[in-house]
């Protein structure tokens, strides 16, 4: 128990206002400690006075110990000391004014007074935090005291923290029990405390509350994610094989076990196609069913895919040696490699087609060179369009937008023509009529190329959901201090 002295005694006269003097034979005065001393409720409060008074009225004068809430504390006569003690831990919860009073026979009286304020510090339970995309609605227990000021919500980036971080709010109306912080950034912790002000000022903090912000879906490392806009699903690759997750639920509700390395979708979302390490075949899926429904043989292994027109399917040829791998084109109805690029020399890259099935771009890569290659395969004969190569690395990354009439490859957006106004940063994905793109931490207007929308996450890469929301691939690898993470979060436009 909290043992403390309040001293009543002669002396410092101009802090108390309040002293009163109407017996001319007695006088009480205060020294210390200041007004408004802070208990707790069950505290040992010991309060010490002192009264002076006339030897004419000793015996007779009443040494009275008086609250404003609970009555008389304590009553006395005097001592040959003239100090005279309270010591109590039964004081109601509350604002209390303590007097200490001396009275004569005929009602004359001289009294002094300390204020004291014996409560806990205000506090209420933070009971549930409501996620959404990239904001978060606290819920906490109200408060019901009359001295109520405020309540201030506080937020901050480390568990259990020497400050209680920044505040981000201050509510002055006692029944709103609710806030709603949209300054997230997603994929990052954040934990939350709120904070009740009082008249007397005090302050304690609730209980911590904490949230990694973003709906997201967790698993191991992702490689790469599309988009299946009809279904609503996401389609992940990662190193064990395909995932088919819910865009509603964020639930992977069936995978593929394979080596997968490239899958692609034909253009009506009926079939997707996958190819395994090392293996002359590529699978083919029903996307209804999720099951693989047919192989088609291929006469070398194969690399990465990408789907044409209908009938039409083109891979690129895997070797562990440097040079001559072709991209040959299957037929879909009959099954047979109907045309390739060799004899041009290829090298390991990346592909991608035209929504008219006309067009064929290849980004390539060594150590030392990267090159874009742009075919004409309208025919199936593979003519040369376009040819680059440069002396220094380039990732050999192509991406087509939806129309067909943007191009993306190393740092640099085209028009079908192949040309283009400047340099821009990487490009994820493009918005259905082609006029936003998603690159690092913004959308991007394609034709102006500047930032329409800050995207106030941290992402690898990413993909449009109907122009309406984004999913965002997350990946920070396991350090000292950090486990790894691998999310993929849902993130409204």
């Amino acid at each position: 128990m909290l043992l403390v002295s309040l001293l009543i005694a002669a002396g410092c006269k101009d802090r108390y206002e309040h002293f009163i003097s109407e017996n001319p034979y007695s006088a009480t005065e205060i020294i210390k400690p200041a007004d408004s001393s802070f208990f707790s409720p069950g505290d040992t409060i010991e309060i010490q006075g002192m009264v002076r008074y006339s030897s004419r009225y000793t015996p007779e004068i009443q040494i009275q110990w008086k609250s404003n809430r609970d009555g008389v504390l304590k009553t006395e006569y005097p001592n040959a000391g003239r100090t005279y003690t309270l010591i109590t831990s039964t004081l109601s919860e509350g604002s209390h004014t303590i007097y200490l009073m001396a009275m004569t026979p005929e009602g004359y009286w001289s009294s002094d007074s300390i204020h004291i304020i014996n409560q806990l510090p205000p506090k209420v339970i933070l009971k549930s935090i409501d996620k959404r995309d990239n904001s978060a609605t606290l819920h906490w227990t109200k408060y019901y005291n009359d001295d109520f000021v405020s309540y201030e919500i506080y937020r901050n980036t480390y568990e259990n923290a020497y400050q209680w971080g920044e505040k981000i709010g201050t509510l002055t109306n006692i029944s709103d029990t609710s806030f709603v912080d949209s300054t997230l950034i997603i994929s990052k912790n954040y934990f939350y405390q709120v904070v009740v002000q009082n008249k007397f000022q005090l302050r304690k903090p609730s209980n911590e509350l904490m949230i990694v912000s973003g709906i997201f879906y967790e698993y191991g490392k992702i490689l790469r994610i599309k988009m299946d806009h009809g279904r609503g699903y996401i389609y992940a690759q990662t190193p064990r094989g395909l995932l088919f997750i819910n865009s509603k639920t964020m639930v992977a509700e069936d995978s593929i076990i394979a080596r997968v390395l490239d899958f692609d979708m034909d253009k009506a979302e009926k079939y997707m196609y996958f190819s395994k390490q090392y293996e002359q075949k590529i699978y083919r899926v029903d996307m209804n069913t999720r099951k693989v429904i047919s192989e088609i043989p291929t006469s070398r292994d194969v690399d990465q895919i990408a789907c044409g027109r209908s009938d039409r399917l083109y891979y690129q040829a895997y070797t562990n040696y440097i040079g001559s791998n072709p991209v040959l084109c299957i037929d879909l109805n009959s099954g047979a490699e109907i045309g390739s690029t060799f004899p041009k020399e290829m090298y390991n890259g990346d592909m991608s087609v035209h929504p008219d099935g006309n067009t064929l771009y290849v980004g390539e890569s060594q150590i030392s060179s990267s090159g874009f290659v742009v075919f004409d395969i309208s025919t199936d004969s593979f003519q040369l369009i376009y040819d680059w190569w440069g002396n220094t690395f380039a990732e050999p990354y192509v991406l087509m937008s939806n129309s067909g009439s943007l191009v993306y490859w190393e740092n640099a957006l085209m028009d079908d023509k192949l040309s283009y106004s400047n340099t821009c940063s990487k490009i994820f994905d493009f918005s259905s009529d082609d006029k936003f793109a998603l690159s690092w931490s913004k959308l991007m207007n394609t034709e102006t190329r500047q930032t329409v929308k800050e995207i106030r996450a941290e992402y690898n890469f990413g993909v449009y959901n109907n122009d309406k929301e984004l999913f965002l691939y997350f990946e920070r690898e396991q350090t000292s201090s950090d486990k790894a993470i691998n999310r993929i979060y849902r993130y409204s436009l």
